[in-house]
């Protein structure tokens, strides 16, 4: 399910647009001021951000610069101003889009579409999807992840969804079971950018990976394990009397130790 963050101030559109949005399938996520927005986007994790271009604490289109420094997701300006050197403006600014209000909500969603589309995100899960002859679903074990519908099924049959880019996230980190895989080399899979230092977008969504799944199916021991100063490793879920064959190395290929037998995360044959 794709996530959208809407920036609106004007509660009545807001809910409007939202609700149409999500009647066709998008998470929404609103807000009505543009303090804060960085630190906001950052946990929310969207493929879209539609901005009023004007709300209560500023023009959001002088927010846009930022914004398309540290997020890679699609950005549209939604206004009542007709004023194309406004357009101009915005399109400069970072924009992807500058659509009317007056064009009505079957024009934005389209326009939604088309920009994720351009932006390589017109499926619920692109780049890190397996080849076809294993694409859907794949069963780990005890456990399904279902790449077409990008949720994850445990063994008692329940769905675990998670954003887009988490379970784009989580089947990288799966294609690379027991190697420690970098910041930057997750950054530029998921994110399509480069790690920054400061940068906390790949630990936020760690952290909320294993905050849905570890609670579930009586899950004790984390699916993804931090090797500090160097990144990430998928380790599965950890279980009794499984078969060695299922099992991965102990170490990381610097030799740091990620105890990583027994896995119910396993591909069938």
């Amino acid at each position: 399910m794709h996530s959208i963050c809407l920036v609106e101030d004007n509660s009545d559109y807001a809910i409007e647009v939202a609700e149409f949005l999500e009647s066709h399938g998008y998470k929404v996520s609103r807000r009505d001021q543009i303090k804060g927005i960085g630190d906001w986007i950052l946990q929310v994790e969207p493929d879209i951000i539609i901005l009023d271009q004007f709300v209560r604490d500023g023009d959001a289109v002088s927010a846009i610069p930022g914004l398309r420094e540290k997020f890679s997701a699609g950005i549209i300006v939604l206004t009542a101003n007709q004023s194309p050197i406004d357009r101009i403006v915005a399109l400069e600014c970072g924009a992807d889009d500058f659509v009317d209000k007056a064009s009505g909500l079957r024009e934005l969603i389209a326009r939604v579409r088309a920009v994720l589309r351009r932006i390589g995100r017109g499926a619920d899960v692109s780049a890190v999807r397996m080849p076809p002859s294993v694409a859907a679903p794949e069963h780990v074990g005890e456990w399904v992840m279902d790449q077409v519908q990008g949720v994850i099924i445990s063994p008692a049959g329940q769905q675990i969804r998670l954003t887009n880019r988490e379970f784009k996230m989580l089947m990288f980190l799966r294609s690379r079971m027991g190697e420690c895989v970098t910041r930057d080399e997750l950054s530029k899979a998921v994110m399509g950018r480069p790690y920054a230092q400061l940068d906390r977008s790949i630990d936020n969504m760690i952290s909320r990976i294993r905050r849905t799944i570890e609670g579930v199916g009586g899950v004790r021991a984390p699916i993804v394990r931090s090797i500090r100063g160097v990144g990430y490793v998928f380790v599965g879920l950890r279980g009794e009397g499984l078969s060695d064959k299922f099992a991965v190395s102990d170490e990381t290929s610097d030799g740091r130790s990620i105890g990583a037998k027994n896995l119910i995360f396993r591909s069938t044959p």
